[in-house]
């Protein structure tokens, strides 16, 4: 006699038997049933993601192949949360920051086999937000390459930052897209409002919005070379001369009070442009560190030093100075 064993296919066939006939000549006949089911499965729900006070429910999607009683199992404990075996749902508040090992089972009491899902991730964040200040300030000339900072935002899930008035970004400034950073430097003193949104995929549509002020104060930064001359007894005036970046014209230059005497006498500084003018006197000849203020419309004021040397057939001296300033 032989029995031919194989994947059948799902069904039932009834009242199939097996006949073997003895070395007697005697037949002997056994009935039986077969029935064939679908392989054991269970759909895991989707990954969540959620905010502190959100509940949520997770329920297997579709459960097939069961041929007799089943049996949802879930594989752990979550606190704040609760699971029933009759749906398979778990459902709540998650007390918990992240977790990537939920798994649902179920068994069939037809033949005593168990399926598992794979691990299913669930995640809690705090309440998305853009945490920047409602005001920022910085100094024209000043450099930045920042992003706004956030809450609530998981290293996992995508999310961009989106500037709705890029027409309002402080000159020399550039928004990089959606990464959201602010990258370059404050060109131009004034008050710019930045409308920055947040959008995030946990959960999906979730997003966060806010207007930022930029004051950007007028800030002069003052250059001057490291070293200029002139000539005793020589009319002559210093170059080059000392700039003021990121000053507001008007600009004029003075002396700070504490530096009044550092130009020899027959020069001065020349209001407009910074630099030492004049005709040196004679026995002047020496080293002197001149150190100019550069004041713009505004108010704000820069000072910025150089040394300045007069040269004499002699050996150079350092003499008390007798200049002036205009």
């Amino acid at each position: 006699m032989e029995l031919a064993l194989g994947r059948g296919q799902p069904g039932a066939w009834n009242d199939l038997f097996v006949e073997a006939t003895d070395d007697n000549g005697v037949v002997h006949r056994v009935e039986f049933d077969v029935e064939v089911g679908l392989p054991l499965a269970l759909a895991a729900p989707d990954g969540v993601c959620t905010r502190s006070t959100a509940p949520v429910s997770m329920v297997p999607k579709t459960l097939s192949g069961v041929m007799g009683n089943a049996t949802l199992k879930f594989n752990t404990t979550v606190n704040g949360m609760t699971f029933d075996p009759s749906t398979g749902a778990l459902t709540g508040t998650p007390d918990v920051m992240s977790r990537g090992d939920l798994s649902w089972g179920v068994t069939d009491d037809w033949d005593n086999s168990t399926y598992w899902t794979r691990g299913i991730g669930l995640e809690r964040r705090d309440p998305l937000a853009i945490t920047w200040p409602a005001i920022i300030t910085r100094n024209a000339g000043d450099g930045d390459n920042m992003r706004p900072s956030a809450n609530g935002l998981p290293w996992w899930a995508p999310a961009s930052f989106t500037l709705a008035n890029p027409e309002n970004l402080p000159p020399g400034m550039k928004w990089s897209g959606s990464d959201g950073y602010l990258v370059g430097t404050y060109a131009q003193p004034g008050t710019y409002d930045l409308d920055i949104r947040l959008d995030s995929d946990c959960p999906t549509g979730a997003s966060a919005s806010g207007t930022y002020r930029f004051v950007v104060n007028s800030h002069v930064y003052a250059t001057a070379a490291s070293s200029v001359t002139m000539r005793e007894g020589v009319a002559s005036r210093t170059t080059p001369a000392p700039t003021a970046n990121f000053a507001q014209p008007p600009v004029y230059w003075d002396r700070e009070w504490y530096w009044c005497c550092n130009v020899p006498e027959g020069t001065q500084i020349d209001r407009g442009t910074g630099q030492v003018y004049g005709t040196p006197a004679k026995g002047t000849a020496g080293t002197y560190t001149i150190r100019a203020r550069a004041n713009d419309a505004t108010g704000a004021a820069r000072s910025t030093s150089t040394s300045w040397s007069c040269p004499d057939p002699g050996s150079p001296t350092t003499r008390p100075c007798r200049g002036a300033w205009a």
